[in-house]
């Protein structure tokens, strides 16, 4: 999910594009974002977001890497944690740390 908080408008997108890794017994995780996936309500944000701000057609892919720190595979409930991560991209738009809610793990696999 993107959004902008703007006087005018709010700005929001959704994007179905990403995919994750994660690997519980040492907490790693890595993320990958399609950037002209985002899916806006107007077309004008779309063609704005990724001609002006992201240059989708420069930078196609946002890439996110991690080690999530106190990570518990054994506990079988959900875990929140914050992620000191790394931006592998030369356009950083990204935060560099991120707020994660993690499903329960079993077995290590998610649930």
């Amino acid at each position: 999910t993107f959004f902008s908080y703007t006087s005018v408008e709010n700005i929001e997108a959704n994007n179905n594009q990403a995919f994750s890794i994660m690997e519980p017994e040492t907490g790693k995780i890595a993320v990958s974002i399609l950037m002209n996936a985002f899916q806006f309500k107007k077309s004008l944000m779309y063609d704005h977001f990724n001609e002006h701000y992201i240059e989708s057609d420069l930078y196609p892919e946002a890439t996110f890497e991690g080690v999530i720190q106190d990570f518990n595979p054994e506990l079988e409930s959900e875990q929140i944690k914050i992620l000191p991560a790394s931006i592998n991209s030369n356009h950083c738009f990204i935060c560099s740390s991120g707020l994660f809610l993690l499903p329960k793990f079993q077995g290590g696999h998610s649930k």
